[in-house]
């Protein structure tokens, strides 16, 4: 299990207008680290001109003596904090920890290996992570070529340091050799399955399925994995990005060559396990809508992330290109319609310019600004206090919410406390 938590630094910043200011990571594939951006003067984008809205949150320099990070195909955040990361140069998932709550991991002690091959299955090209059953991780690997079987590996914690580099802690969690030119790339756990997408090389695209229904640990291809969706549906995913919030799953268009570029929510409303009904995918916002921002262009979209805060449905697309193309756009739901679509949605969190960043942005992470929202939907309310109550009594790792490792009652009292004081 993936334990210990750390608290992020300045989570107490606050906007003017009394939202937190967004605070989103984004890995250069070109430039090899993690950028921290921030719009700490509240004036919607962040600039290079501003101190501390653009800066290093882990590189080479890491004095944690790991190596320099390279191909970020893949990162999150856990539920209690941690950052993890899949590099497909090392074919390994990094931890990262703001110990000293100073902005970055770069210091002694603050990124750990947390996988990689030897002590289970290898991870060549870990496009999507995500925590799974039990709070295990989950790894998508799409492998190194195409005649290298693509699979699910499960990480699971059996000493209790933390990390999965012993002996026996990664296991096959599903076998897709037998998927016809499978390539995994993101990945979602949500309501009791997996969820990825495959863009299956000349086949047409899905969103595949998974869930271990007889519980014996790993994914029966054969009949544990399904098509949730496929490009014959209302929408077909067409893109590498897939993010959950609550039970909807989000995902985007990837390809420059097609106007426009939609994102797309999908809900399984009749609990069919597919979301091949009217209304179960829905357009939510696209491309053509970055007509109210002359200049910007919206180029490979490789990444979002959603979320939800204060309550309001909020989302960040980042992608490359070109110049003009190297961009992050942020999405708020200001009418709390479902979707992006109307006047002021619509803005730009990073702007591509002549400077060093961005050069060639991949994956994007929101960060949690508000630990007391244990359950992550956006507010604090009772059913946060009731989701840690679960989690402490069944000991799963979000559960250990003052970072020492171990899941006691003084994690109980930390909790109450944060949950006393809100966000």
């Amino acid at each position: 299990m993936i334990r210990a938590p750390f608290v992020l630094a300045s989570l107490a910043l606050v906007a003017a207008a009394g939202a937190a200011i967004p605070r989103v990571l984004v890995a250069d594939l070109t430039l090899d680290r993690v950028v921290l951006l921030q719009d700490l003067n509240n004036d919607g984008f962040c600039s290079a001109a501003v101190s501390g809205e653009i800066t290093i949150f882990y590189d080479a320099t890491n004095a944690s003596g790991l190596p320099a990070p390279g191909a970020i195909f893949s990162m999150i955040q856990t539920q209690n904090g941690d950052v993890l990361i899949g590099d497909g140069d090392s074919d390994s998932v990094y931890r990262l920890r703001d110990l000293n709550h100073d902005g970055d991991a770069n210091d002694a002690g603050e990124a750990a290996l947390l996988y990689t091959g030897g002590f289970g299955p290898s991870i060549q090209t870990p496009n999507g992570l995500a925590v799974g059953p039990g709070g295990d991780l989950l790894i998508a690997t799409a492998g190194a070529s195409s005649a290298t079987a693509d699979f699910l590996v499960r990480c699971h914690d059996l000493n209790g340091d933390s990390v999965c580099i012993s002996e026996g802690e990664g296991t096959f969690w599903a076998d897709l050799s037998t998927v016809t030119n499978s390539t995994p790339f993101a990945l979602v756990y949500m309501d009791g399955a997996a969820y990825y997408t495959d863009l299956r090389g000349a086949a047409s695209d899905v969103i595949f399925r998974a869930q271990d229904a007889n519980n014996d640990g790993v994914i029966d291809v054969g009949t544990e994995l399904t098509i949730f969706n496929d490009v014959a549906s209302l929408y077909g995913p067409a893109g590498f990005p897939l993010r959950a919030v609550g039970s909807t799953i989000y995902s985007i268009d990837s390809t420059a060559s097609v106007f426009p570029q939609r994102l797309v929510a999908y809900t399984d409303l009749d609990n069919s396990h597919t979301v091949n009904d009217v209304g179960e995918a829905v357009s939510i916002w696209d491309e053509s809508l970055l007509s109210a921002l002359p200049g910007l262009l919206l180029g490979t979209v490789f990444d979002i992330d959603i979320h939800r805060t204060s309550g309001r449905l909020e989302a960040f697309i980042s992608c490359n290109g070109a110049e003009t193309s190297d961009n992050i756009f942020r999405l708020i739901d200001l009418n709390d319609d479902g979707d992006f679509r109307d006047a002021g949605e619509t803005t730009s969190y990073l702007i591509g310019n002549s400077t060093a960043f961005p050069e060639n942005m991949r994956t994007i992470c929101i960060l949690k600004t508000c630990l007391a929202d244990f359950n992550n939907d956006g507010t604090v309310d009772f059913f946060d206090y009731l989701d840690f109550v679960d989690a402490f009594s069944s000991n799963t790792p979000a559960a250990d919410f003052n970072q020492d490792s171990t899941i006691d009652f003084f994690d109980y009292l930390d909790f109450v406390d944060a949950f006393s004081i809100g966000c």
